[in-house]
């Protein structure tokens, strides 16, 4: 099997036309509804392989500021 990785539309596209399965990256900070929608569609048109992330914390705000340093600002 013949997997590649695509965030951007012309990333997806190339994985659809040359490779087995799409493993959707998505733009880091999107909605549970938007992260559905975006899958949903790349399903429809390729196998599709995917990463959630889920970050819990007393509030919201908490979650929110975990998130942006666990995922945005440290990411490797």
């Amino acid at each position: 099997m013949i997997m590649n990785a695509g965030a951007s539309a012309t990333g997806q596209a190339f994985a659809i036309r040359n490779c087995d399965v799409l493993f959707s990256t998505m733009s880091r900070g999107i909605s549970f509804e938007e992260t559905s929608r975006h899958v949903r569609g790349a399903r429809a048109l390729a196998h599709v392989y995917a990463v959630g992330v889920v970050t819990c914390r007393p509030t919201a705000r908490e979650t929110q500021d975990y998130y942006r340093h666990a995922v945005i600002d440290n990411a490797d």
